[in-house]
């Protein structure tokens, strides 16, 4: 699945648009957009984007027709939504298999004094920063779980996702060892055999895997948010207890309904996750709460949940794929940014696997779940008038008049960087109340180290714009 819903990202943005009708499978898109490689693609997977289009069945007129409305058998005008969502009973899927029990044995390694490291999401953005920082920090060797077709091929993916990230070092690659898998297959999709030599050599559990998008239902990300982590939970469970670190996310909490909300360490995942709307945070939700119920269990546990994680504060370098930076471009292209109060939580790369990687080592902590945010909130509209300091031409407006900017630009082009997105603005939504996260306990675990949180300002800011221009992702 994830290569499906890779292919239909990459569609989206160049333009692709696809429709379902019966088995049948439409693509419409400009002249050259498709390849024959993409056409291949798209041949070879065509059964589960059929599938997954399916389930979405409204996302396509979500974003080809935002502002038009369906019209059903009856005759009667109905609104449509931005995409369906399948109903589905978190609760009832927030089970961990009843034969994943953490070991009885007295050989458990503490949370200081891992040689052997298992590390999931090794190739993404964040994971990158966690593996570098693991091996400056450690001496220990970091096993990292990987799709590829082999340990050669496993070892130059993850050589270039460090380079690309300016974190490689030639120290690194006998220390790293790849583990050619599949999160979201059973025992992780190396084979029984192989995740037995792993439960008896690993020591401890790094997991930051996942597949993150903010568009599928919660469904298209079961297998590997949560089977995935079911799975790892089993590794860190069999022959001997390694302690888990789980990254979450703040997402798992749904907006306030009071503007004065707070979220505490020790708050657990919300009973009201009905209010959760978006698969991604839903799949997390579970995660969380699966990985809770192997702590009660009795395995070593600590739970990280990162607000939205920006680029390094240093280089300014950011995965350009996601969300924030996509708004950040789109704004800048359509030169106006949307008046909100609703809270960013920007918290720069760098500081979150600092962050994680000295809070997973220390050996008794006052808390076992951390939030890792910024302390320094910024608003939308604030975020809007610090990149207008910065010399951009753009005007901070009310949200519902930007909506309206940014899909009328999309009636006659696709160039704008939120194109793919569009779905998650077809509402009118209703002005976000996004409780404060407390990080008492992070900063306390930090307290005496060099690793502070950075502010959200105009030399952040200006970083990360700068990095933007360099890298080809905005315009000079």
């Amino acid at each position: 699945m994830e290569e499906v819903l890779e292919l239909l990202q990459l569609l989206a943005r160049k333009g692709v648009k696809l429709s379902v009708e019966g088995d049948d499978l439409n693509c419409y898109a400009q002249k050259g957009a498709l390849t024959e490689e993409l056409r291949e693609r798209i041949f070879r997977n065509k059964s589960q984007i059929i599938d997954a289009l399916k389930v979405h069945r409204n996302f396509q007129s979500a974003v080809s027709h935002p502002e038009e409305h369906s019209k059903p058998q009856t005759g009667k005008r109905e609104k449509s939504n931005a995409y369906f969502v399948v109903p589905v009973d978190l609760d009832a899927e927030a089970v961990l298999d009843a034969a994943i029990q953490p070991s009885a044995s007295e050989n458990c390694v503490d949370f200081t004094s891992a040689r052997t490291i298992f590390l999931t999401g090794s190739t993404g953005f964040l994971g990158a920063y966690l593996l570098h920082d693991l091996l400056v920090a450690t001496d220990a060797c970091v096993y990292c779980l990987i799709r590829c077709r082999s340990e050669k091929d496993g070892s130059e993916r993850i050589k270039k996702n460090l380079l690309k990230y300016g974190l490689w070092s030639d120290d690194f690659p006998s220390r790293i060892v790849p583990v050619p898998g599949d999160l979201s297959r059973p025992f992780l999709g190396v084979g029984e055999e192989v995740f037995d030599t792993l439960c008896n050599v690993i020591d401890a559990v790094y997991h930051s895997g996942a597949v993150v998008n903010f568009v599928y239902p919660y469904n298209n990300l079961k297998d590997s948010n949560v089977r995935g982590t079911q799975e790892v939970i089993r590794l860190a469970c069999c022959i001997r207890r390694k302690p888990l670190n789980f990254v979450s996310t703040v997402g798992i909490f749904p907006p306030a309904t009071d503007r004065n909300a707070r979220v505490l360490e020790s708050d657990p995942p919300p009973s009201n996750w009905q209010q959760l709307t978006i698969g991604y945070r839903q799949s997390k939700w579970v995660a969380e709460k699966i990985v809770t119920i192997a702590a009660d269990r009795g395995l070593p546990v600590r739970i990280y949940r990162p607000g939205i994680v920006t680029g390094d504060s240093a280089t300014g370098i950011w995965n350009t794929d996601d969300f924030l930076a996509r708004v950040i471009k789109g704004c800048i292209q359509l030169g106006s940014a949307p008046d909100r109060d609703a809270i960013i939580d920007m918290v720069p790369v760098d500081y979150v696997s600092k962050a994680i990687v000295h809070l997973s080592r220390q050996k008794e902590l006052q808390s076992n779940v951390f939030n890792v945010v910024n302390p320094n909130y910024i608003s939308a509209g604030e975020l809007g008038r610090l990149i207008l300091s910065l010399g951009h031409k753009m005007r901070v407006v009310s949200y519902g008049d930007w909506r309206k900017e940014l899909f009328k630009d999309a009636e006659t082009s696709s160039e704008n960087a939120l194109y793919p997105l569009l779905a998650m603005f077809a509402e009118d939504a209703p002005l976000d109340l996004v409780p404060a996260f407390d990080c008492r306990y992070t900063l306390e675990g930090l307290k005496g180290t060099p690793i502070v949180c950075p502010e959200i300002n105009t030399d952040l800011m200006a970083t990360y714009l700068t990095y933007f221009r360099n890298c080809g992702f905005l315009d000079s």
